[in-house]
């Protein structure tokens, strides 16, 4: 699904919600953490803000893989 948002494929580009999934994915190897320092390059600094809003909702409240699928309903 990130890739989805991330690239535009399948699904509207939104550089947001990538934004947001990969900064909620538990455990994120150094790849992961490349992409996302890539999408925040990609976006203003409104745009970074807006994603970490949802993001940091769902860490304090504890991410689970329920809670990723729901993200494409927000």
């Amino acid at each position: 699904m990130l890739v989805m948002y991330a690239e535009g494929l399948g699904a509207p580009r939104n550089l947001a919600i990538a934004f947001t999934l990969i900064s909620v994915v538990p455990s994120p190897d150094e790849e992961t953490m490349q992409h996302r320092d890539r999408l925040a390059a990609d976006m203003d600094p409104f745009q970074r803000e807006h994603a970490m809003q949802p993001a940091n909702e769902w860490l304090t409240a504890g991410v689970s893989e329920e809670t990723l699928r729901r993200a494409d309903g927000q």
